[in-house]
């Protein structure tokens, strides 16, 4: 049966956010490989949202992993 896992975050964080325990959506997806090693991956895909000024530009990431297990 084919699953979907859908992850959602940001690429970079501050220090001041790495202290109240947030995490970049790429530790999100590492750490649900490493607890689900046995999936096989069928599909990834990815959308991106930027927004902000010069000074303060950032992404807002969204991944769907399509497995089976």
């Amino acid at each position: 049966m084919l699953k979907v896992k859908m992850f959602e975050g940001i690429n970079e964080i501050s220090d001041f956010e790495k202290r109240h325990g947030a995490i970049t959506i790429e530790e999100k997806i590492n750490d649900f490989l490493s607890k689900n090693p046995n999936i096989e991956i069928q599909n990834i895909l990815q959308c991106s949202n930027h927004y902000g000024s010069d000074e303060a530009f950032s992404s807002y990431i969204t991944v769907s992993l399509l497995y089976r297990t």
